[in-house]
């Protein structure tokens, strides 16, 4: 007659812990920076500025990151450590304010010139959890801090 005893302790927390793994999800890394602005270029404290980390690798998801207007700053958050992205950048003046449709046209070459299809910026994450960065706009460069 076979004889089934129960597993040791070590076993099922083995085990447990076997089940859990795939679920602990990917690592990621956070990109902080500053961003240089063209000297032409003026924002406005309302105006909205969208930066994105593309990533060249497929099946990976793009990362936006927040924007400080007052000091020029940004983060992005859930970048892939090692993984290289280029960075597009888009600014537009909020709808409904009186001189917005002014002054969009103003935007209309510096977003095409950091547009998904056209930006230069590129950047190569490492596998540190915390990095920073210089976006130089008027340059057109990223570099590390």
């Amino acid at each position: 007659m076979l004889r089934f005893h129960r597993p040791p302790r070590l076993l099922i927390l083995l085990g447990f812990g076997l089940f859990l793994l795939p679920g602990c999800g990917t690592r990621t890394a956070t990109v902080s920076g500053t961003v240089e602005l063209p000297k032409e270029l003026k924002l406005a404290d309302t105006d909205i500025v969208q930066i994105t980390f593309v990533p060249d690798a497929k099946g990976e998801k793009s990362c936006f990151a927040v924007f400080n207007s007052a000091d020029k700053t940004f983060v992005c958050k859930d970048v892939t450590p090692s993984g290289k992205y280029k960075i597009t950048v888009n600014i537009e003046p909020p709808l409904g304010l009186a001189d917005s449709p002014k002054r969009a046209p103003e935007f209309a070459a510096f977003n095409k010139t950091f547009a998904p299809s056209s930006t230069k910026l590129v950047y190569q994450a490492t596998d540190e959890s915390s990095q920073s960065i210089i976006l130089d706009l008027a340059k057109g460069t990223v570099s590390k801090k």
